[in-house]
């Protein structure tokens, strides 16, 4: 099954909007990364800028529930459903092609999630 694509804005907008340095240019710092997914995401620059997305959306999206959405459990959703993404990041180990593919499930999930957001 092939991984949809990302609109390219994102990518741009990532890298113009989060601030990284060389050693912590996703959302952990490699310097402190264990784990071979996060090795891997460290060792290649297309799988570390959508790992900033990543973190760039759901700290966005945290934000807005947190300020302006009263749901009930809707911060609690919000996490599990990171554990759960974190869980099959971490299920790929150092293999690429899987990180690829889940990183761009999370990705369009949360993309829905913020358009839905702001959807009146």
């Amino acid at each position: 099954m092939k991984a949809p694509k990302i609109p390219t804005f994102l990518v741009l907008l990532a890298l113009l909007a989060w601030p990284g340095t060389a050693a912590q240019a996703q959302s952990f710092d490699c310097r402190k990364a264990r784990a071979p997914d996060e090795h891997a995401i460290c060792a290649d620059r297309y799988l570390a800028v959508k790992d900033e997305i990543i973190a760039m959306l759901y700290f966005r999206i945290w934000d807005y529930i947190e300020n302006y959405d009263a749901a009930m459990g809707e911060l609690s959703r919000l996490r599990r459903e990171q554990r759960e993404f974190l869980r099959r990041r971490r299920a790929c180990g150092g293999n690429r092609e899987c990180i690829d593919r889940v990183q761009r499930q999370r990705i369009l999930e949360l993309l829905e999630r913020y358009r839905r957001a702001f959807d009146y």
